[in-house]
């Protein structure tokens, strides 16, 4: 998958941790335990005796609070393509398979209206193309991010999981940041909603079991599912952009690539297709007696010298 490829700028990656990872856990535990304390005591109570404290137990627990945040917060951030994948559609849980099979078919029907209405532009954002109809996702996010990474394929014979992490070495640093601000404004919403969702499920279990107001429930509960749902809307949003981002690097990169592998630019497009696709021959499946038509320059002449 194109994601699994992807580097970030070195520069974003601090911030990165700190939005994406580090505060939406700082909110979700800290809520975890409002919620935990409120639900079997009265929150000021306990607030009044935790400041009548000694003040060296107050800090250990602080810096244990952050400490638990911090290691949990490395943790989430090592799988933000996990929880990518699972927005995606890829689901692997019980009766997984089957909900995601009822979702293909419902968005292989939606797609197939499009096209009898020849509706392209909103096929060109957020489906792949009717011949790729076997590869459609059970979710929107899915179907945006599989569109994008089957552009390339479809345009230039491009297989972009192979291209991309050579491709992307050579994008301009303006161009990087522009990349990893998309992927980590999406990877944020995520984050959040995936977080939400949880808080919603287990403190709506947690207050039922304990017995606690039914507005506090509703609060939290559907306050959650809710956020869940907000955030993963902006999701969507984040990934066009960040899906029209990889579309644009294989429309104007592609031949900066050609030229540092110093072979000939093609003259049409159709001798680009098939140079690509002789390209993808010769990396991906290791083909011999791939031929491929070099530069004559000195440093090739060198390069296939005897």
């Amino acid at each position: 998958m194109l994601n699994d490829v992807l580097k970030e700028v070195p520069g974003l990656l601090g911030r990165r941790f700190l939005m994406n990872a580090f505060f939406p856990s700082f909110l979700f535990w800290g809520l975890v335990i409002v919620v935990g304390i409120t639900g079997q005591a009265d929150f000021v109570n306990v607030l009044k005796e935790w400041n009548q404290l000694d003040i060296t137990l107050k800090t250990l627990q602080i810096i244990g609070f952050f400490s638990w945040v911090t290691v949990f917060s490395i943790i989430l951030s090592n799988h933000f393509n996990t929880i990518l994948r699972f927005y995606e559609g890829y689901w692997n849980f019980p009766l997984g398979q089957l909900l995601k099979n009822n979702r293909r078919n419902w968005y292989k029907a939606r797609l197939d209206d499009l096209y009898n209405r020849d509706d392209y532009e909103t096929m060109y954002l957020y489906y792949p193309l009717p011949k790729h109809a076997d590869n459609v996702m059970p979710t929107r996010l899915g179907n945006i991010l599989i569109n994008a990474e089957l552009y390339s394929s479809d345009r230039y014979d491009i297989d972009a999981v192979l291209i991309w992490p050579r491709l992307y070495n050579l994008f301009p640093e303006r161009f990087l940041e522009t990349i990893a601000e998309a992927k980590s404004s999406l990877d944020f919403m995520l984050v959040v909603s995936a977080l939400s969702s949880i808080f919603a499920l287990f403190s709506g279990v947690y207050l039922v079991i304990v017995k606690a107001s039914g507005l506090l429930f509703l609060t939290c509960f559907w306050g959650g599912l809710f956020l869940a749902w907000l955030t993963y809307r902006s999701a969507l949003g984040s990934a066009l952009l960040y899906a029209q981002q990889i579309k644009t690097g294989f429309d104007l990169y592609r031949h900066e690539l050609l030229k540092q592998m110093r072979l000939e630019l093609p003259k049409t497009p159709s001798k680009e297709r098939k140079l690509w696709k002789r390209i993808g021959r010769l990396l991906y499946k290791d083909e011999k007696n791939v031929q491929l038509q070099y530069k004559d320059t000195d440093a090739a002449k060198t390069q296939n010298s005897p």
